[in-house]
């Protein structure tokens, strides 16, 4: 970067090695003060620009590879084989599940295959019935299959009165009073039409 600095000086570029040593000796961190002192207190005769700019890249170069490289340190071998993966916890009591299909499928596919009937279960595999057959297949490729219940119970349907309608809604049932002519079209949509468009031709 210092030398960027010497070819964009102005007027002219700085080329004199006796004027780039005293501009880098003004401007040398401290740091590396301290690791070349022998290159600023006596400087070459010949070209001490040059000097000075080889030991410094000669011994912090040094240094910092050497401090690099005790700072790397092996992986840690408990990691090499931590292959964790989720499961549900509903695997262990459901009686279906779905089998995730692990090969190239077209586009628009699904995923899963099931659901499956589940004849027996281990820690790690499970055996299911697959197209009549009885297939064992490990757990990370399952997932729980959820039947919904045929019966409604009453405490999950909300009881509403007329009462507890919004004003909004207790203003349209007056309104639907009001218009009698109702019309439903073909696509299901009631249309309200005015007495003088009610009469038929």
């Amino acid at each position: 970067m210092v030398e960027a600095t010497f070819e964009l000086a102005v007027p002219k570029p700085i080329t004199s090695s006796i004027t780039k040593y005293n501009y880098c000796g003004d401007r040398i961190a401290p740091e590396a003060a301290a690791i070349v002192p022998d290159a600023i207190v006596s400087p070459d005769r010949m070209d001490p620009y040059k000097h000075l700019k080889e030991a410094i890249i000669k011994r912090c170069g040094e240094s910092n590879l050497t401090s690099m490289i005790r700072n790397l340190n092996p992986t840690n071998s408990t990691f090499h084989n931590n292959d964790q993966f989720f499961v549900n916890t509903s695997l262990n009591s459901s009686s279906y599940v779905f089998l995730r299909i692990d090969k190239v499928r077209p586009p628009l596919t699904h995923p899963y295959s099931g659901p499956h009937l589940v004849k027996s279960r281990s820690v790690k595999k499970f055996v299911i019935d697959l197209s009549s057959k009885n297939v064992t297949v490990t757990i990370d490729r399952y997932k729980p299959a959820y039947k919904l219940s045929k019966t409604i119970h009453s405490g999950v349907i909300p009881k509403v009165t007329l009462n507890d309608l919004p004003k909004e809604q207790s203003r349209q049932t007056d309104k639907s009073d009001r218009f009698k002519n109702v019309r439903i079209t073909r696509y299901g949509r009631h249309v309200h039409f005015p007495k003088r468009m009610s009469v038929k031709i």
